[in-house]
């Protein structure tokens, strides 16, 4: 049975909308504060990841990293697009005081014109997840030498510096109204994070190799323990200086398969921390 009545408020009318005589009502269902929810995403996650493989490495940061974005993006940005006068859901079926509605004016709301370049978006999204990935893949895949390093490492810059910056650029425009802060939060972080996986082969590519006369203390080849399957040893030998550095040496570069203890001449991408060539030794 529907009933309507008004209601004299001051100077302001009120419409009553009873929708049932003895309306079915859905309990709110609980929900976590939204701090603990960031918090199982940035926890379980990678705890997952462990408890399968026995490791957290790059692609499992940037896939946490992913969830956490979207868990922002929904949780910051959809309450400010919502109206704030708007019930929730459950309390849909109670009788409501509503303001009668102002008559409507001839205004047209501003209508968004899609622009071809939107459609990178779709690349910045995906670069979140993958790019580090990538750059994780081109590492474990490819060996450094002195022939090759610039290619590597121009190919790490660009799945993990050039592509994301691309794709962010058509988001700018959509930076404004009350939702811009977190638009532009959302939008830094979501950049930023695949960058950051980039940034030592961008400033290895733009400085290029150094040679530097060091000792070596140490040299012991890395060892990897994988759930269920024991100790594997790698290919990555991780070499002590005497001056307090640990560099990374791919022995399957030939060159670098007789590091050991005593002088030598390395040459060295710093930022990278990887010898890629060995002389005088």
């Amino acid at each position: 049975m529907d009933v309507r009545g008004v209601v004299r408020r001051g100077s302001t009318r009120f419409a009553v909308d009873e929708t049932e005589t003895s309306p079915r009502m859905t309990p709110r269902p609980p929900e976590l504060p939204v701090w603990q929810q960031f918090l199982l995403i940035a926890v379980g996650v990678p705890g997952l990841f462990w408890m399968k493989t026995g490791r957290v490495d790059a692609f499992a940061l940037g896939f946490t990293a992913f969830l956490l974005l979207l868990a922002a993006a929904v949780h910051f940005l959809l309450p400010v697009d919502r109206p704030r006068d708007a019930p929730h859901p459950a309390d849909a079926a109670k009788p409501a005081l509503r303001p009668r509605e102002p008559p409507a004016t001839s205004e047209a709301k501003p209508v968004h014109r899609p622009h071809p370049l939107d459609r990178l978006a779709i690349l910045w999204m995906l670069c979140i997840p993958v790019s580090p990935l990538a750059v994780y893949v081109i590492a474990n895949m490819t060996t450094l030498t002195a022939g090759n390093w610039r290619a590597i490492l121009g190919s790490k810059v660009f799945v993990s510096v050039v592509l994301p910056l691309i794709g962010v650029l058509p988001l700018l425009r959509f930076i404004r109204g009350p939702a811009a802060r977190y638009a532009l939060l959302v939008a830094a972080i979501g950049t930023l994070f695949p960058v950051a996986f980039g940034l030592p082969a961008l400033a290895d590519l733009i400085r290029g190799p150094s040679r530097d006369r060091v000792t070596i203390t140490a040299a012991q080849r890395i060892v990897v323990a994988r759930r269920g399957h024991g100790e594997e040893a790698t290919d990555i030998v991780e070499v002590h200086l005497a001056d307090g550095r640990t560099l990374e040496a791919n022995t399957r570069n030939t060159k670098l398969r007789g590091l050991r203890e005593g002088p030598a001449t390395l040459t060295v991408l710093r930022a990278t921390e990887s010898i890629i060539d060995v002389a005088g030794h």
